[in-house]
């Protein structure tokens, strides 16, 4: 899982990468460093 978030005037776009499983840590990257690869395999909107 991850999330991504941008502030105008901040600097670069960072990305904070969470996982659900409490052995892993929370993990903050500029967004420039990541090469994120795969699919989306569920999406859901709201109606």
């Amino acid at each position: 899982m991850f999330e991504f978030r941008e502030i105008d005037d901040a600097g670069p776009a960072k990305v904070v990468i969470k996982s659900v499983n409490p052995d892993y840590e929370t993990c903050e990257r500029d967004a420039e460093e990541l090469n994120i690869i795969g699919r989306v395999v569920w999406a859901a909107k709201r109606l």
